[in-house]
């Protein structure tokens, strides 16, 4: 019977404590407001465009949104294909770096200067009768361009990854 006495009271305590505290202090929570619009782009858009002149080739161009940030730009080809897939690059800014192809000199988002030069991937060796199982994938990557003091771009830095730093709680 004691015991039950003190349980109760304990509970009818801890709520009237309870209940004498003030909302607010229940929880905390910062507040903020802005008024008006402002669209960001946090990262930029590219496009590959492929065409196929013939049944053993794939031209592709890879081309910056208009909106987007400059970018370097580099492509990589799979194929389920016993045969071995050639390139045969447009111009000199295209250079093979192990798998990839890389565009030597950025993207920028304004008209001309959107859009690389083409590259064909394509298979030669094959019989004609496989040519037309023939299937490429082409993937493409990019990378913000980053800018010395004088506002010339920097190399391409591939292996920069996205840090996220968050608060503990």
């Amino acid at each position: 019977m004691k015991k039950t006495k003190t349980i109760g009271l304990t509970a009818l305590l801890a709520l009237v404590l309870t209940a004498s505290v003030p909302a607010a202090i229940a929880y905390f929570t910062t507040y903020a407001s802005a008024s008006g619009t402002v669209e960001i782009t946090l990262q930029a858009e590219t496009e590959i465009v492929e065409e196929l002149p013939d049944s053993r080739s794939k031209r592709v161009q890879v081309q910056l949104s208009m909106d987007s940030r400059p970018v370097y730009v580099r492509v990589r080809v799979f194929s389920g294909s016993q045969y071995a897939i050639d390139a045969r690059p447009g111009s000199n800014h295209w250079n093979q770096v192990g798998e990839y192809w890389e565009y030597a000199i950025p993207l920028y988002p304004e008209e001309g200067q959107n859009m690389t030069d083409p590259i064909v991937f394509g298979i030669e060796d094959a019989p004609s009768d496989v040519v037309q199982d023939f299937n490429v994938i082409v993937v493409s990557e990019s990378v913000p361009v980053e800018f010395d003091e004088e506002g010339q771009p920097l190399p391409a830095d591939w292996n920069k990854t996205i840090e996220i730093e968050r608060g503990e709680g």
